[in-house]
């Protein structure tokens, strides 16, 4: 082997072997009973760059310095054991005196007593203050009852105590505090303490006091359920700003600086929510959205009357099937159940559903309105009516039913004009006469056909529900069920399109047979208006 790949070596009696080590690591000698040290165990135990092997001839104990740790291994328990795994031991030193282990560094100087196979006294420290004021220690040399410090500030000299407590501390004797400055708050931070944060403050200080800490001083941070892993806190500063309200976070937070490691400081973050952040706040924010939303429906539906009353009395008869036509798509009933479903959501805590469920009558209400001022609409317009009627349906009865709206490809669904209000009701009877009362999942579809849209656009309302017939069976056998005003409404505004002249409407019921249930209504409108 070449001499220059070792720093040094040491010679192990019980063994009979020399351990030269460096960048490599071989021993030499014979087998021995003992167990053997070899450079495979050196790297199972975390070994990987040895600095210094030290024998205790006593109790054949090998102490050996990694770059930056320090290990015992005894001989007779085959053991590894690290010592004081909160210090740093780059650019350290240790040596062997009168069954005493002395460690120099940076931080001053420890001794303690070797006690037994592995085992160690409580150390004693000699810090680096101002009495040494050394910046860089090159070696130690222990003599008959004082070591010698070789350092950057010249030959120093400390004496070796002679008495030591039996409690054994492998860790540094070294003490801190854990600072935290929130806004203008100092607070001492120990593991298990719960940290409050404002919402107007996104920016929390930490310090540390270590009275024997040497260099810079360094803070890593971990936040369970936010951080992917450990992050490097810049100037000492944790940014807040992306920890959500009113939940509790466990944080861990590590110190270190040129010698020393702090152990793993776990506690909780909670930042304080503000009355809106909190589930009352978004609670009310939202009843009070729908109560506004209800006024504000309720004012047009008496508004709207009104104005109905006071037109000309040649235009009574149609305006008042006009306002029927809304009454059957928002009556009060309607509306009730619409908003107890948004306000069923915010109970359950479901603020998208909720959302997403005011939005839809919202975007309803405000299509009604417009299509009451107007005899026809666009075929588009009247199937996104549809759409959100029959949303708002499935959220109330928690999707009892599936549906699909459907046109052909030739017609035009955004100049084809059909009577304002006409198909919601059909939609009605086949969801509350049919698809309601079926044991299972129903599904609805409505689809538009035609050979020739200039004349003739047919609609096709099918649903595999109960059927008419037993639809009126169960509803006889339930007295206290509202009436409905939908049939009643198909009649006049069939009867009104028809005497206008300009459109003919044609509607067709047919009851399925078995074993298929349901009702198909065909609706055929003929001489179909187009926007031009």
């Amino acid at each position: 082997h070449s001499i220059e790949r070792f720093k040094k070596l040491v010679y192990i009696p019980p063994l009979d072997k020399f351990i030269f080590y460096g960048d490599k690591i071989i021993t030499i000698g014979k087998d021995s009973a003992l167990t053997n040290i070899d450079e495979t165990m050196l790297r199972a135990a975390g070994i990987t760059r040895v600095e210094q092997i030290l024998f205790d001839e006593l109790y054949d104990n090998i102490f050996i310095r990694d770059l930056r740790k320090l290990f015992v291994f005894n001989l007779h328990t085959g053991k590894f054991k690290r010592l004081f795994q909160r210090m740093n031991f780059e650019q350290s030193q240790i040596a062997l005196h009168n069954n005493t282990l002395i460690i120099g560094s940076k931080n001053g100087i420890i001794f303690t007593r070797i006690t037994g196979r592995g085992r160690l006294s409580q150390p004693i420290h000699y810090p680096n203050t101002k009495a040494m004021a050394y910046k860089n220690l090159r070696d130690i040399v222990p003599s008959r009852d004082e070591v010698l410090l070789n350092t950057d500030s010249g030959l120093l000299a400390v004496t070796i105590p002679t008495k030591y407590s039996d409690l054994q501390d492998t860790q540094t004797a070294s003490r801190y505090i854990l600072l935290l400055k929130d806004g203008e708050k100092l607070n001492t931070i120990t593991t298990g303490d719960t940290i409050y944060l404002n919402t107007t403050n996104n920016k929390i200080q930490f310090d540390l006091v270590n009275p024997n800490g040497v260099g810079r001083l360094r803070f890593q941070s971990f936040i369970a359920g936010i951080d992917s892993g450990y992050i490097e806190l810049r100037s000492d500063e944790l940014q807040s700003g992306n920890i959500p309200p009113g939940k509790h976070y466990q944080m861990t937070l590590r110190a270190q600086d040129d010698i020393w490691v702090s152990p793993d400081i776990n506690f909780v973050l909670y930042k304080i929510p503000t009355f809106w952040q909190t589930t009352m706040g978004t609670a009310l924010f939202w009843s009070l959205l729908i109560t506004g939303l209800g006024l504000v429906v309720f004012s047009i539906i008496y508004y709207t009357r009104k104005i109905v009353s006071a037109k000309h009395l040649k235009k009574n008869y149609l305006l008042s099937l006009e306002l029927k036509a809304i009454h059957a798509q928002i009556n009060p009933h309607f509306i009730f159940n619409t908003l107890n479903t948004g306000l069923y959501f915010i109970s359950e805590n479901k603020n998208e559903e909720a959302y997403e469920h005011i939005s839809s009558f919202s975007e309803l209400l405000r299509s009604y309105i417009k299509s009451s001022r107007s005899k026809y609409v666009t075929l588009g317009e009247e199937i996104d009516n549809l759409e959100n009627y029959i949303a708002l349906q499935q959220s109330r009865f928690e999707n009892k039913f599936s549906f699909a709206i459907r046109a052909d490809e030739g017609i035009n669904t955004d100049t084809t004009l059909i009577p304002s209000l006409l198909l919601q009701p059909f939609v009605e009877n086949a969801i509350n006469h049919g698809l309601l009362h079926k044991e299972s999942r129903g599904h609805l579809s409505v689809n538009f056909i035609s050979e020739n849209p200039e004349k003739e656009i047919i609609c096709i309302i099918d649903d595999d529900g109960v059927g008419r017939a037993k639809s009126a069976q169960i509803n006889r056998g339930n007295p206290n069920k509202p009436r409905s005003y939908g049939n009643e409404l198909i009649g006049d505004l069939t009867k009104l399109i028809n005497t206008d002249g300009h459109l003919n409407v044609h509607i067709e019921y047919k009851d399925k047979t078995a074993p298929q249930t349901g009702t198909t209504v065909i609706i055929t409108i003929k001489k179909v208006h187009h926007d031009k």
